[in-house]
């Protein structure tokens, strides 16, 4: 006999009474403690393969095998993964699908959804084809595992095929957990010999130390499941005097990656660094230790109106890019402690129009790069540059220190890192 279990997350659940494994360990909760969720739907996300059409096959068949009967659709489900640490062994998963976002049709990215977005029209954050992390403050709602799973049904059945990820620090742990899903991993469970400095910051630099903290993030992962997993806190030596090299990093970023794949997730990374100082062999030890980087300084204030830095700016942005990596641009202006607060509303708008000409510069078609914007803000018109511009005519070029310029089908677009504008110049194409 077998328990079939529809989560919040838009996933099956299977669970042979006999205590076979199917999938991958899901946590028990839906399973135990809302048995009226316990049906299934037809039209499931397994990728055009109806769960009831294989729910007909099983009886009619008189299945007592249901893995054999999976076999039937190959391609349709992901290999199950191993069951980690801490995990019940009665709760059983198919894992979802995980399809690639680009960038192609929407320049967009929404950052740091939360529980707030209820309040927002859905058009504002459910249209964007990445969320790189949601999440739900416990103070700010009774109960956080609630408005999470609301959040994500409104949001799935607006976009199915939006890509959605979770939160975690990468880099340090915490006593207390402010919110769902649990946002790091507890103090209590690394040795405080292992932390680095006297910090709340596992020192990655010490192998024992760096895979503890990995395989405890990859447990956390998935409690509960998520398409992506969104790797917040991971810090260059550059930016952190005595920190661990930067081989030990990704070391330990490859070891999550390796942990959530099999999981049937991604791993993205955000991480403080400025990218154009990052030498060749750097980013491509980046590039394979995740399948997608964020950065909160992506065209730093120290490469604008720098030839050289420019360039080396974009070469790595563009290895990264061609490996079929995404890539988030996050706007952070880092004057804005010194503006006056009525005017830093239009100074991050601004900031994340010049980093979306800067994008729309450097991608490709094909290419998985986004700019991210607060989902509580309506799209912005630069969400379907992409489109509107047309594909591009040429590479990108200078047209002086400050000024950047590509030509596209429909657009002759131009950045000034100086005044941080952007300028879209309709092409007039003689008619025949």
């Amino acid at each position: 006999m077998y328990d079939f279990d529809w989560d919040h997350t838009g996933i099956l659940g299977i669970t042979q009474e006999s205590g076979g494994t199917i999938g991958m360990s899901l946590r028990s909760r839906t399973a135990t403690s809302r048995p009226h969720q316990r049906r299934c739907y037809a039209g499931a996300r397994l990728e055009g393969v109806a769960v009831f059409s294989i729910l007909l096959m099983a009886v009619s068949a008189g299945a007592q095998d249901l893995p054999s009967v999976l076999s039937m659709f190959p391609g349709q489900l992901p290999k199950p993964g191993p069951t980690s640490a801490g995990q019940t062994s009665d709760a059983r998963l198919i894992a979802p699908a995980v399809t690639l976002p680009n960038s192609d049709h929407n320049l967009r990215c929404s950052v740091n959804l939360s529980g707030y977005a209820l309040g927002y029209p859905v058009a504002s954050w459910a249209t964007a084809p990445l969320t790189t992390d949601l999440s739900v403050r416990h103070k700010t709602v009774p109960d956080a595992s609630d408005t999470y799973e609301e959040v994500v049904k409104l949001l799935r059945r607006t976009n199915p095929k939006a890509l959605v990820g979770r939160y975690l620090s990468g880099g340090r742990v915490e006593s207390t957990m402010k919110q769902y899903p649990q946002e790091a991993i507890r103090a209590s469970q690394v040795p405080n010999e292992w932390l680095w400095s006297a910090t709340n910051r596992v020192d990655l630099s010490n192998p024992k130390a760096a895979d503890l903290f990995a395989d405890l993030i990859i447990a956390q992962s998935i409690k509960p499941i998520s398409q992506l997993v969104f790797l917040d806190n991971i810090v260059h030596p550059s930016m952190l005097r005595g920190w661990a090299p930067w081989e030990d990093t990704c070391r330990f970023l490859h070891r999550i990656k390796h942990g959530v794949n099999k999981n049937a997730s991604l791993l993205m990374a955000n991480i403080a660094v400025a990218p154009f100082a990052m030498p060749d062999g750097e980013a491509k030890l980046l590039s394979e230790a995740v399948d997608g980087m964020s950065f909160e300084m992506p065209f730093h204030r120290h490469a604008r109106g720098d030839r050289k830095r420019t360039r080396s700016l974009i070469a790595v942005y563009r290895t990264w890019l061609s490996a079929g990596r995404i890539v988030v641009f996050i706007p952070v202006v880092h004057a804005l402690k010194t503006v006056p607060k009525e005017a830093r509303e239009s100074e991050q708008v601004r900031e994340m129009r010049f980093l979306a000409g800067f994008a729309m510069l450097i991608r490709n078609p094909g290419d998985r790069l986004f700019v991210a914007s607060p989902f509580w803000r309506p799209e912005p018109d630069w969400a379907h540059w992409p489109q509107s511009c047309g594909n591009p005519l040429e590479e990108w070029r200078f047209e002086d220190d400050h000024v950047l310029v590509r030509r596209f089908e429909n657009y002759t677009l131009k950045i000034d890192t100086q005044t941080r504008t952007v300028d879209r110049m309709l092409r007039w194409v003689r008619q025949p």
